[in-house]
């Protein structure tokens, strides 16, 4: 059924002739004005749509890739009718094809963009394979990424900055940093991003050192190098080193912008620094009327960490806006340092303000019903999260419900919890067979689940952990030291990381941090474990630095 077009209805389309084709040379100016800085709804552009069809002008590449574009990368557009407009053109651009790809990687749809390129018949160019590799990144594939690679090198655009920058960045995401600082090596010339990107790279996986050199090394920084530098600091638990870094930066006169701020206020938070953190808030008041959302949640985070709930309540309450994430981190924050009643009211609070919760916000409304005491309360909020919501428990979940009864000394009703837990997550069973054996001691049911474990996957040496720690939480060392050898006759190597379960808290670690809040009674935990085996504990070097003074 063909649609009547008019144009009387739009002042917009003023300049455009009665359909007639050919449209007129000097109508087309203003068809690109009017598709690049006017049009504003899907309703626009299908009207000028239907007149470039009418005219026999929709195949224009220049015109064509107009439409694209604001299909494909408009608050108002529709990708789905931007790809239908890109398989309709007999010879599709390649500004259309990079058009698609950056919607596609917007979107965080990298897998859709890998099939779109392959799919299209359109020329790739200088611009296209920025794209590409990084959606090779986005989805951690180092064969594709190199696939594309060899194509950049084969269109001989591999040495191309951005594509070389992409590159580093790639090789850096999918644990491939010899790569990655050999595309670095053996550029003709390097930018900021360059630096950066292998910098973040090299922080990423832990080689802080390395990123710190090559950061000095720069012959330019920007303030997005300082943030990644710093930001690979906090990350790594470096928060003393991640302080200092960031006096270096006002001391060269560099503006901290809003994820600097984030991530020193981060770093305040995990060290309660509180003189240096409320002197971090200073500046920002000083510097913004209104503080952005996350920066306000990052200041709420710190508050609470430090157990002062006040300030917590009037950064959250001078807030224009809050986001869920900012609702969470004050119902947690409450939950740990304040009393349930009042964890449970902000959450009544946020539903009201029409903010639908995810399952980190019913970590933080059982956490306070199991710290109060408040039984039926949390069974009710448990209950809701299934139902009203749709929330699936996770091991999180089950575990504040058995925090809840052992705080109450109801041993049969955590039992009950325990059995209940889905036994498809290797944390859920882990820490689950642990509270076995501290709540009950050693348990036959408990022993009964390792085995059961094990044998899903006996090859697998995670699949060993919860056995482990069954054994080693009940003190059967003859046992563990059993599983042990099993493991080593299978020829499966040994966990970098471990999970102890401390007053039916779960802490996870990884070897050489100190930087948990409760690390001595881990560590004098671990001690005692490690007489009963016969081992030496390695020798922790705690980097030591002096508190940064007011910024």
């Amino acid at each position: 059924m063909k649609k009547k077009i008019g144009y009387s209805d739009s002042d917009k389309l003023q300049h455009l002739p009665p359909i007639c084709p050919p449209m007129p040379p000097d109508v087309l100016p203003h068809v690109i004005d009017f598709l690049e800085n006017s049009c504003s709804s899907m309703s626009d552009l299908k009207r000028v749509h239907a007149v470039l069809v009418v005219s026999g002008r929709s195949d224009d590449p220049l015109l064509a890739g107009r439409l694209v574009r604001f299909c494909a990368l408009s608050p108002s557009g529709s990708l789905n009718y931007a790809l239908r407009l890109q398989s309709s053109l007999s010879a599709p651009s390649s500004f259309a094809l990079n058009t698609v790809l950056k919607a596609f990687i917007r979107k965080s749809r990298p897998s859709d963009a890998v099939l779109f390129f392959k799919s299209s018949t359109a020329p790739p160019n200088r611009y296209t394979f920025p794209l590409l590799i990084n959606a090779a990144a986005l989805l951690g594939n180092i064969h594709q990424g190199e696939i594309f690679h060899a194509q950049a090198v084969k269109l001989g655009v591999e040495t191309v900055i951005p594509v070389l920058n992409s590159l580093i960045d790639m090789y850096a995401s999918c644990d491939g940093l010899d790569l990655a600082r050999q595309v670095f090596n053996e550029m003709p010339e390097r930018d900021v991003v360059s630096y950066t990107s292998l910098i973040n790279g090299y922080a990423k996986a832990r080689h802080l050192d390395m990123a710190s050199s090559l950061f000095w090394e720069m012959p330019d920084r920007n303030v997005v190098s300082w943030n990644t530098l710093l930001c690979g600091y906090v990350h790594n638990r470096r928060f003393w080193k991640g302080l200092w870094l960031f006096r270096q930066m006002l001391e060269m006169l560099f503006e901290p912008d809003d994820a600097t701020f984030v991530s020193i206020i981060s770093a305040c938070g995990h060290l309660k620094t509180v003189p240096f953190g409320k002197s971090v808030h200073g500046v920002l008041i000083r510097k913004w009327f209104d503080v952005p959302v996350h920066v306000g949640t990052a200041l709420i985070e710190f508050y609470c960490k430090c157990g002062l709930l006040k300030p917590a309540v009037r950064v959250f309450a001078r807030m224009e806006e809050h986001d869920l994430i900012c609702w969470n981190a004050l119902i947690t924050g409450v939950a740990t340092q304040g009393t349930g009643e009042d964890a449970i009211g902000l959450f009544q609070r946020m539903l009201s303000a029409g903010i639908r919760p995810d399952d980190i916000t019913f970590v933080g409304v059982l956490t306070a019903c199991a710290h109060s005491g408040l039984v039926n309360e949390g069974l009710r909020h448990f209950e809701m999260m299934r139902s009203d919501f749709g929330i699936k428990p996770r091991f999180a979940h089950y575990w504040c419900l058995v925090d809840l009864f052992v705080r109450l000394g109801n041993v049969d009703e955590s039992l009950k919890v325990i059995s209940e837990m889905p036994l498809d997550d290797l944390s859920s069973v882990w820490s689950a067979l642990v509270a076995v054996a501290k709540i009950c001691g050693y348990s036959d049911m408990g022993e009964y689940l390792g085995k059961q474990f094990i044998e899903m996957e006996p090859y697998n040496s995670n699949r060993y952990l919860p056995l482990l720690s069954l054994y080693a939480a009940a003190q059967r060392w003859d046992k563990y030291n059993e599983v042990q050898r099993l493991m080593k006759e299978r020829g499966l190597r040994s966990i970098e990381s471990t999970l102890i379960d401390l007053n039916i808290v779960a802490h996870e670690f990884s070897v050489g941090d100190r930087n948990q809040p409760e690390i001595d009674k881990i560590y004098s935990l671990l001690e005692g474990m490690a007489k009963k085996l016969n081992l030496q504990l390695p020798c922790i070097d705690e980097e030591v630095s002096e508190i940064p003074g007011e910024v």
